[in-house]
Formats: C-alpha cells, sequence, structure tokens
C-alpha cells in the first residue's frame, strides 16, 4: 500500500498531533478521577454522610405509576414536635380526604371557627365530642384514637397519627410514608421544653436524653423493610414554609371552601440559655451520637436527609 507523496510528507507531523491529543486527553481523565476520588464526602443537613438509599423497595417502579394514577395512600409519621399538628390542620382546611389524629376534612372548618373562639386552645373546645364523658382532652380538634378507628381510614388519601408503629403496618396498599426529620438536638431541647424538664450538662448526658424524649416508638427500622410501603423523609420546616403542602398539592383533591388556621401552640417559650446550646461540641456530639445510633427515627433521618428518598434533596436548609 503506498499514499500519495503528498501524505507520506505529512505522516510524521500527523503522528506527533495524535500522541499531543492522547496525552491530553489522558491527562484530562486523571485530574477528574483523581479530583473525584480524593474530594471530600458531601454532608447532609445534619453533617452526615449523603446516601444514595435508605428503601431497598422492589415496588418502587411500580409505586411511582401507582403515584401517577392517583392509586397510591399517603403517611405522614406525626413524630412528636416536628410541627405535625400545624401539617395536619393546614392538610384538613385544604385538602379533600384527610384522616389525622388533629383533624379530618370533612369537619375542618367549622372545627377550626371553635379554635379560634377559643383563641388557639383546644384544650377548651365545646363540640359534642369535647362534651362526652371520660373522653378525657379529646375533640374534634384531637380526635381519640378509638374514634379514629371507629371512622375507619377506606376514603382517606393523606392519613396522619401519632401513635406506635404497628398502626401503619395495617395497611395493604402501596403507602408513601412522609417521616418528618429535625435536628436532634434542636428537636432533643424542644421535647424538654414540652416536658418542662431541664436537661443537665453536667449530668450523666444519656440519662438526661432519656428523660426528655417523647414516644420515639412511633418509628421503626422495621417500616423501612415493610414491602409496599415507600419511605421519604423531609426537613421538618418544610411544614412552616409551605413547600410540603406544595409538595402534596398535585397528587391530593383541593377543598371547595378553604381556609387558615389558627395557630395551636403546644410548647412554652424556651430560652436560648439551654446548657447543650452553648457546651463544648464535644458534649453535643456525644448526644448527638448516642440518638443516632440508639433511636431508629434519629438513624433513619441521618440517612435520609439529602438522599434520593429527600422529598426536598435539591432544596437544602443551612445546617
Amino acid at each position: 500500500l503506498r499514499f500519495p507523496h503528498r501524505w507520506q510528507m505529512r505522516l510524521p507531523f500527523l503522528q506527533v498531533l495524535f500522541v499531543v491529543i492522547a496525552f491530553v486527553a489522558g491527562a484530562q481523565l486523571a485530574f477528574f478521577y483523581c479530583s473525584r476520588s480524593h474530594a471530600p464526602p458531601e454532608k447532609n443537613a445534619w453533617g452526615g454522610p449523603l446516601a444514595n438509599t435508605v428503601q431497598w423497595n422492589p415496588l418502587e417502579r411500580r409505586v411511582e405509576k401507582l403515584r401517577n394514577a392517583g392509586l397510591l395512600l399517603y403517611g405522614h409519621l406525626h413524630m412528636a414536635k416536628t410541627a405535625g399538628t400545624s401539617v395536619n390542620v393546614n392538610f384538613s382546611l385544604t385538602f379533600e380526604r384527610v384522616c389525622g389524629h388533629k383533624g379530618y376534612s370533612y369537619d375542618a372548618w367549622r372545627t377550626n371557627l371553635r379554635v379560634r373562639k377559643a383563641g388557639g386552645n383546644v384544650s377548651n373546645q365545646t363540640d359534642l365530642l369535647a362534651l362526652v364523658p371520660g373522653l378525657g382532652a379529646y375533640s374534634r380538634a384531637r380526635v381519640h384514637e378509638s374514634l379514629m378507628d371507629e371512622i375507619g381510614f377506606e376514603d382517606c388519601d393523606w392519613i396522619s397519627h401519632e401513635t406506635a408503629y404497628p398502626f401503619w403496618t395495617r395497611f395493604q396498599v402501596p403507602l408513601e410514608l412522609h417521616v418528618p426529620c429535625r435536628d436532634p438536638i434542636d428537636h432533643l431541647l424542644s421535647q424538654c421544653n414540652h416536658l418542662q424538664r431541664e436537661f443537665a450538662c453536667d449530668g450523666d448526658l444519656v440519662n438526661e436524653t432519656k428523660k426528655c424524649l417523647i414516644e420515639m416508638n412511633r418509628f421503626n427500622r422495621n417500616l423501612t423493610r415493610w414491602s409496599n410501603f415507600y419511605m421519604k423523609c423531609y426537613d421538618w420546616r418544610a411544614g412552616f414554609d409551605g413547600r410540603y403542602l406544595r409538595y402534596m398539592s398535585d397528587k391530593l383533591q383541593r377543598r371547595r371552601k378553604q381556609g387558615a388556621s389558627v395557630f395551636r401552640a403546644t410548647n412554652h417559650g424556651r430560652g436560648r440559655d439551654a446548657c447543650l446550646l452553648t457546651a463544648a461540641p464535644s458534649v453535643r456530639n456525644k448526644v448527638k451520637d448516642w440518638l443516632v445510633k440508639s433511636q431508629d427515627y434519629y438513624g433513619f433521618c441521618n440517612r435520609c436527609i439529602g438522599s434520593k428518598n429527600d422529598l426536598f434533596q435539591h432544596q437544602r436548609f443551612p445546617a
């Protein structure tokens, strides 16, 4: 095989050019690989490593199709002191077929009027449920669990409950369960405030932590293993700024008559002098590490926030 004379003159030049191009491309690939392998791991909002997934659910594709078809049931796992009351009330005043411990859609309008008349005090209600002897501090604004069971959940599209986790296992349909997550230290202090207990930083940190925890049995790692559950998490503040409500706005039917909810305070004013706020980082980290390692709820949130199962993965709050 013989090349024309003009190509034979250019072959050395083309060979050199090929070598230069290959060297530059190889250097760029090497730089990209090294920068990726030595880059510090990305952190989630709590400072923990981001996880690709928390829920290994074989029904994920099927659940997505059911969601698009409007056949998916939604659940809101109300952990204490994560704005669950506000979320439940706002949803009941915005959407149809909301069923919750803190309110239902079908009577939300009148219930909200009575709460407004009582100055936001849900313990001073005058509806017929509140007048039932022996029912305690329950009313249409705080529905007794036995009454919720009696009403049933067959016509619910979104369910909110603050009860032990086995409640959710009764649902044998695909269920997308939303778990609000809050910074462990901030959440712990809010629980201490609700129970009116002081956290002593100079005491036994584990015992001091345990005395403030409120019904941590509402979440259990077994929920992530249930075959028809699709677990999701979100930063609890999304319940305040309206992002969670907007996320559900194209998944739930809106009410014909909507209204603004009356705020129902459940905590006392908290001072900024709590010792954990000014404690040495080692003390705070010890408490936080114990919570994440010993409590399923905090462990789940630590892995989920920032993962693909975070409802607002690309809209993170500052740590």
